[in-house]
C-alpha cells in the first residue's frame, strides 16, 4: 500500500538492474523509495527505465552502479540532507560504494565520478539476498518497450519541482516580511539588536545597505 512521504520516518532505497530482460530494448533498471512505518515497509514511489544501447555495454557491476545513480537522481527530493539506506542484492557494489571502505584507486573513471556524486549524500549501503529482494527484482524483469514517454514525464516532473523550489526569492521574502506585523515592528525601528532591546528576539535572515529582512523567533511563532 503506497503512502505519503513523512520526513520523520526512516527511508530506504531499494534497486535492481537486470541483464536478462528479453524485451527488444534489452536490460532495465528499477528502484523503490520506501519508508518504514511501524516496522512495515510502504512504498512512496517507484521508478523504472530501460538501458540505452551504450549502457547495455557496461559491465554488470557498472549497471548496478548506474541503477544507484538513477535512483538518487529520481528520488533526490526524498533523500538529500537526510540519512537513508540503500539496499542491493549485489555484494560487489558494497566494496565500490560503501562510504566506510577505502576508495578503489583502480576503478574506472565512471565509478570514480559516481563515488564523487555519492559523497553529497548521507547513506549506508546494505546487502540483501535476491530471494528477499524480489519486490524490486521482479519489476526490473518486466517486459517493457521504449520509454520515451516516461523520459518526457520525468523531465516535466523535474522542471515542475525546480519551478516550485525557485519561487521563494528575495522579493517574496521582502514582501512577506512587510505583511507580518511582528517582523514589521522590528523593520520599522531600523535598528539592530544591540541598539533596540525589543529586537533581541528577532534573528536577521538577510540585509542590504538600507534595509534588513528578519525571521521570527520560535517564541513568536509559538505565541501566534
Amino acid at each position: 500500500m503506497p503512502c505519503q512521504y513523512d520526513s520523520h520516518r526512516q527511508i530506504r532505497s531499494e534497486f535492481a538492474c537486470n541483464s536478462k530482460c528479453r524485451c527488444f530494448i534489452g536490460m532495465s533498471r528499477s528502484c523503490f523509495a520506501l519508508q518504514i512505518t511501524r516496522w512495515i515497509k510502504r512504498p512512496i514511489s517507484h521508478a523504472s527505465k530501460t538501458l540505452t544501447d551504450q549502457q547495455r555495454k557496461y559491465s554488470q557491476m557498472e549497471r548496478e552502479g548506474l541503477a544507484i545513480i538513477y535512483d538518487l537522481k529520481m528520488f533526490h527530493q526524498y533523500l538529500y540532507c537526510r540519512t537513508f539506506e540503500i539496499i542491493t542484492d549485489n555484494k560487489g557494489i558494497l566494496s565500490l560504494f560503501d562510504s566506510r571502505n577505502k576508495f578503489i584507486v583502480l576503478a574506472s573513471q565512471r565509478i570514480h565520478r559516481w563515488n564523487l556524486l555519492l559523497m553529497a549524500y548521507d547513506y549506508k549501503i546494505t546487502f540483501r539476498a535476491t530471494k528477499q529482494h524480489s519486490n524490486v527484482d521482479a519489476i526490473s524483469r518486466q517486459h517493457i518497450g521504449p520509454d520515451n514517454k516516461c523520459d518526457q514525464a520525468y523531465s516535466n516532473c523535474a522542471n515542475s519541482t525546480t519551478m516550485i523550489d525557485t519561487q521563494i526569492n528575495y522579493d517574496v521574502l521582502k514582501l512577506e516580511t512587510k505583511r507580518d506585523p511582528i517582523l514589521q515592528k522590528s523593520v520599522d525601528s531600523k535598528v539592530f539588536a544591540n541598539r533596540n532591546p525589543e529586537a533581541n528576539s528577532y534573528g536577521t535572515l538577510g540585509y542590504s545597505k538600507s534595509e534588513a529582512i528578519y525571521q521570527r523567533s520560535n517564541k513568536d511563532c509559538a505565541r501566534t
